[in-house]
């Protein structure tokens, strides 16, 4: 599981808690798989997406949800056609991606708040994204 690492930007959209939304756009933080006939931005404001990690068959994605400055968390699942999980928060945020695998951004700290199961292993995979997963 690579985290992919992006360009520290100093004129892009500042979330004071969400570091990588001052990483400079890319082609990579384009949504690229989607499911045909969708939205291609998946619900999210275009200018704020950012590719954060390409995990097992899923695409994690950061983004404001479209019109707001609400933190999201996506998720593309390409072994589905590019389907999409969407969670907000209004400034952090955890979801459970699948079984096996759970994502908080932001400041709370979702191992201790109860937000996901204890024992998971916690991985960094960028300034303020970390993923769980069972051992």
């Amino acid at each position: 599981m690579a985290a992919l690492a992006g360009s520290i930007g100093s004129d892009s959209m500042r979330e004071q808690s969400i570091p990588e939304f001052d990483w400079v756009q890319t082609n990579e933080d384009r949504i690229a798989i989607y499911e045909e006939g969708s939205d291609p931005n998946i619900g999210l404001e275009p200018t704020s997406i950012r590719l954060i990690a390409s995990l097992d068959e899923v695409l994690l994605y950061l983004g404001h949800r479209q019109g707001t400055t609400e933190v999201c968390v996506a998720a593309v699942f390409t072994y589905s056609g590019g389907t999409a999980s969407v969670s907000c928060g209004e400034k952090d945020v955890t979801t459970h991606l699948r079984d096996d695998m759970w994502v908080s951004v932001g400041n709370a700290d979702a191992s201790a708040d109860g937000s996901v199961p204890a024992g998971l292993t916690s991985e960094r995979l960028s300034a303020s994204v970390i993923l769980y997963t069972a051992p």
